[in-house]
């Protein structure tokens, strides 16, 4: 969907979102977790991580784990080394995101939803416990039919709830902030929203632009 296009929610009934970014302004809280976990490899490998995750949003943390190893270290990450890093990660993360601002104007479009009895479905890069950890403790489980993350793909998992659902791809439509997102959503046969993501034709900064009309302000 363009952003000349008057968004209207009567047009669907099944809504995809995206996590990071998308519900949560979190993106920078994330890259300075990547950063940390890599600060013992020095100033020039954190730079590294820290611009690789910024330009890849919507890949899951494993894949950028194997990466940064095998290309910034020149390692093979083993399978307790994976471990170990998403349990940091985590810790180092989950705190910092019960504090962090809403995207404007997210939560008030997922209330709009379910007082229109649309339904709604999380597909995060993130793993799906502590997705579904976060989403518990900021209050949004109620707002979600369903709540899927990695390590299974975005598409992978887009596909599994349209299935499980018996969802009408034609009156689907997914939001996100990354390449990942919109290839999820192509792949998938939905129309896509960027929510902060730009390419010059796809995007709105925040949800706000998108109550007007819809039952918000």
């Amino acid at each position: 969907m363009k952003t000349n296009d008057k968004f209207s929610l009567d047009s669907y009934d099944y809504l995809f979102f995206d996590f990071d970014g998308v519900i949560l302004d979190s993106l920078d809280i994330k890259t300075q977790a990547f950063r940390e976990l890599y600060r013992q490899y020095g100033e020039d490998v954190m730079d590294k991580v820290g611009e690789h995750h910024k330009a890849n949003g919507g890949m899951s943390r494993f894949e950028k784990f194997k990466i940064y190893h095998r290309e910034f270290l020149g390692l093979t990450i083993t399978d307790e080394e994976m471990n170990d890093l998403k349990e940091r990660f985590g810790n180092i993360v989950y705190e910092k995101l019960m504090k962090i601002n809403f995207i404007k104007g997210s939560r008030e479009f997922l209330e709009i939803c379910s007082k229109n009895n649309k339904k709604c479905f999380c597909v995060s890069g993130t793993p799906e416990d502590e997705i579904k950890r976060v989403i518990k403790g900021r209050g949004l489980t109620g707002y979600f039919k369903d709540i899927k993350g990695s390590p299974r793909s975005k598409t992978d998992n887009v596909r599994d709830l349209i299935k499980i659902y018996n969802i009408d791809s034609r009156r689907a439509i997914l939001f996100g902030d990354a390449d990942k997102d919109r290839t999820a959503a192509e792949e998938n046969n939905i129309e896509f929203m960027g929510i902060n993501y730009y390419d010059g034709k796809l995007g709105y900064k925040d949800f706000e632009p998108l109550l007007k009309g819809n039952g918000g302000i």
